[in-house]
């Protein structure tokens, strides 16, 4: 990985793989969410 976008796709990927293999969430029913912005050593980055 080279970037944050990048952590955050795979992260999400895994979450579904997760979802699919582990929950059975049928395929397309899955919601994915992520912030606009972090909070990080005491503030608010965007």
């Amino acid at each position: 990985m080279s970037s944050g976008a990048e952590a955050v796709e795979t992260a999400i990927r895994a979450a579904r793989k997760w979802g699919d293999a582990v929950k059975g969430i049928p395929e397309g029913l899955a919601r994915s969410l992520s912030a606009r912005t972090t909070y990080t050593a005491g503030r608010w980055q965007r």
